[in-house]
């Protein structure tokens, strides 16, 4: 790390997984990194745990920048790497479909000349982050968070909590996503489309049974508490698991016992995650005409 000026210069990591580091984006980003002569280090994504909680050698990021090279999900590393150290993430690719990802590849050399000089304030976007304190108030999720049944065919039933109303609802699930996230699993549950620079959460139910709106869209400083029961339809004793993924992280394999509840919290980080390069509304519109073709 050095100094341009007043301004502190960051290293450079670059993350990818194996099957992208023959891929013509990633040895170009490589290229130029060495031409600029800027210190960077390559980080193998499969070096990190199943859940992507803890890097396994213990290396810390607090010096550098992340540039991704890959998909959404790559991106999505990417962003969790660079929020914990408080930095900007650069994620580059050619996606068929996505949100995270620069895929117009004739802007990828100055998108990482403006990284390295440290020259980027104006094309970042700051995207919401939300996390559930309940579980692990230190996991940042940038996309949603989401309780599914399993086990067997009963359905769940939520009371779901804000602003001093409570809504009850029998679905097989519910996602709370972001507004960053409204086109991952709360698109696939039949949740809209929301521009990243609105700062809204999104409510949706999975399959719902009971009365519900499609979605219900928030205000990212909304606190909302979920309870989730498992009522018994059938004369056994059987009670019914569900799981719960942060960012598709399933982080627990939670069973309710004795008709007991378990309560989340769905609260906003006090910071955003920092992307470089993307403009929400070109990415709005560039994901519409994908899925629409």
């Amino acid at each position: 790390m050095s100094r341009i000026g007043s301004k502190v210069k960051k290293d450079i990591c670059v993350i990818s997984y194996p099957d992208y580091k023959d891929t013509e984006i990633y040895m170009k980003t490589i290229e130029q990194l060495k031409d600029l002569n800027h210190s960077f280090t390559e980080l193998d994504l499969d070096a990190f745990d199943t859940d992507f909680n803890n890097y396994t050698d213990g290396k810390s990021f607090n010096d550098n920048n992340i540039i991704s090279v890959g998909g959404d999900g790559t991106a999505l590393k990417g962003m969790y790497i660079s929020y914990l150290a408080d930095s900007a993430l650069l994620p580059l690719g050619s996606g068929d479909i996505g949100y995270l990802v620069n895929t117009d590849k004739r802007k990828h050399q100055k998108l990482i000349k403006s990284l390295t000089d440290n020259n980027y304030e104006s094309i970042l976007s700051n995207r919401t982050v939300i996390c559930c304190p309940t579980i692990n108030e230190n996991w940042p999720i940038f996309n949603e968070f989401a309780v599914t049944k399993s086990g067997n065919n009963t359905l769940l039933e939520f009371n779901i909590q804000f602003n001093e109303e409570s809504i009850f609802l029998k679905s097989d699930g519910i996602v709370v996503s972001t507004s960053g996230g409204s086109t991952a699993y709360s698109y696939s549950a039949g949740g809209p489309i929301v521009d990243p620079s609105i700062d809204s959460v999104v409510i949706t139910p999975i399959a719902p049974f009971s009365k519900f709106p499609r979605s219900i869209v928030l205000p990212s400083s909304t606190e909302i508490n979920i309870d989730v029961d498992t009522p018994k339809y059938n004369k056994t004793d059987k009670n019914v698991n569900f799981d719960v993924f942060l960012d598709g992280v399933l982080v627990n394999n939670l069973t309710n016992k004795n008709d007991n509840t378990t309560l989340f919290k769905i609260v906003k980080k006090d910071r955003t995650a920092k992307i470089l390069g993307l403009d929400n509304q070109v990415n709005v519109n560039e994901f519409l005409s994908q899925i629409l073709r």
